[in-house]
């Protein structure tokens, strides 16, 4: 099988929903780290933020966001998902 028909299988095999959760998905992926990156770049290089403080900030930035997906967890009715669970074995 040619890579050309292997990719046309791919493409076919799945319903439009799929491709377009996943692509959505990769976005929202690229969106949160380039988060973590603009804003380590932004604070060492334009605020002179040494690399203990980058990584002080960044902690905060990460509990920050835990926090708000917490938040929404409990106004949604969502369970909490230990941590360490795994979402693919449930």
């Amino acid at each position: 099988m040619s890579f050309s028909q292997r990719l046309e299988d791919v493409r076919t095999g799945f319903e439009r929903p799929f491709w377009v959760a996943n692509i959505s998905e990769l976005f929202e992926r690229l969106s949160y780290y380039a988060a973590f990156a603009s804003l380590a770049r932004y604070l060492h290089e334009t605020l002179s933020f040494s690399h203990r403080t980058l990584r002080k900030s960044r902690r905060f930035f990460w509990r920050v966001c835990l926090a708000a997906c917490d938040l929404w967890r409990r106004r949604s009715g969502s369970p909490r998902i230990p941590p360490g669970a795994s979402l693919l074995h449930t």
